[in-house]
C-alpha cells in the first residue's frame, strides 16, 4: 500500500497519542511527539521543534542521526542479512566484532 503525500502529512501532523496504534510504555509521558527526522545529536518533531537526543536505553544512538556513512553501511548489511536471532545463528559482522573485542581485551 502506498500512501499519498496528503495522508503522510496528516499522519505527521498528529502527536503519537492521536488515535495511535503504536504500542509503547505508558505512564512516562502522556504527550508523545512524533519524531520526523534527526541530525547529529538532535531530533525534530512534526512541529519543527528541536530536541537534544539524550535518552539512554538498550539501543543508544551515540553516533548521532543522519550520518551518511552509517546509513550506507546499514543499508549494505541489510541487503545481505538484516537480523538473525542469536539463539540459532551468528553473522560475519557479529563474529568480526567479537574477534576485535577479544583481541583488545586483557
Amino acid at each position: 500500500m502506498t500512501q499519498t503525500n496528503t495522508s503522510q502529512s496528516a499522519l505527521l501532523s498528529k502527536t503519537a497519542d492521536d488515535d495511535s496504534h503504536v504500542f509503547r510504555v505508558t505512564g512516562w509521558h502522556k504527550d508523545y511527539q512524533t519524531a520526523t527526522h534527526g541530525e547529529g545529536v538532535y531530533l525534530y518533531d512534526n512541529t519543527g521543534k528541536r530536541y537534544i537526543d539524550a535518552i539512554a536505553g538498550t539501543h543508544v544512538n551515540t553516533i548521532g542521526h543522519g550520518v551518511p556513512e552509517i546509513g550506507e553501511a546499514m543499508a549494505a548489511q541489510a541487503q545481505k542479512v538484516a537480523f538473525v536471532h542469536k539463539a540459532k545463528f551468528t553473522s560475519e559482522p557479529q563474529e568480526a566484532l567479537a574477534s576485535l573485542i577479544a583481541d583488545l581485551a586483557p
